[in-house]
């Protein structure tokens, strides 16, 4: 027969055993909660700043947006879009480095507006320099659009090219091989931004 005297004393040992546990356990889904709160405040803050910038590259500004800051050593945080063939703007998560994007509407300083990649060519020279009617391909290139988030003013336009140094006057022979028919990388469209974001322009 057992000693019900102990049942208290026993119940008070366990309940110390499970206490550690318990704490545990309310602090893991504390933190649960806090971490995901933090997820889904992040993800409606950007949903947020792409809602606002996309109607940058039509012409429209953002009277929230941050004022663009020519000459600052810190950050001016841009967001990217590029167009698709049916004419939507998808964006681009690519072409800016994490470090560049804004977490809110109103830190938006700068938006770059990609157009579609294409064949890039460029003409063969004649005997006497000039431009010919001949074309050689030359790699890939993308248009981009540079525009400040406020007022939508375009702060710089290029045409990006897949060929580091290509040349941008004729060419004295068609060129043999070939430039490879590969994509304009990220980091060839991160190195024309970065100017812009480190906030010297294009003389920076």
């Amino acid at each position: 027969m057992s000693d019900l005297s102990q049942e208290p004393e026993r119940g008070r040992y366990a309940i110390w055993q499970a206490l550690p546990l318990l704490l545990f356990t309310i602090c893991a889904v504390g933190l649960i909660a806090v971490l995901a709160w933090r997820s889904l405040a992040g993800v409606q803050g950007t949903a947020a700043v792409l809602d606002a910038a996309v109607a940058v590259c039509g012409g429209q500004g953002v009277a929230s947006a941050a004022a663009y800051q020519p000459n600052t050593p810190t950050t001016n945080p841009v967001v990217a879009f590029r167009q698709l063939a049916d004419g939507r703007l998808l964006t681009d998560s690519t072409a800016v480095l994490p470090a560049w994007l804004p977490t809110q509407p109103d830190q938006l300083a700068l938006v770059l507006c990609l157009g579609q990649e294409r064949p890039a060519y460029r003409t063969i020279c004649t005997a006497a320099g000039e431009p010919s009617t001949i074309l050689a391909e030359y790699g890939r290139e993308i248009p981009a659009t540079l525009r400040e988030a406020r007022t939508a003013a375009i702060l710089a336009e290029s045409v990006i090219a897949s060929v580091d140094d290509a040349p941008t006057g004729c060419l004295r022979e068609i060129p043999n091989p070939t430039p490879p028919d590969v994509a304009v990388s990220p980091a060839q469209v991160q190195a024309w931004l970065r100017p812009w974001v480190a906030g010297g322009g294009a003389d920076n």
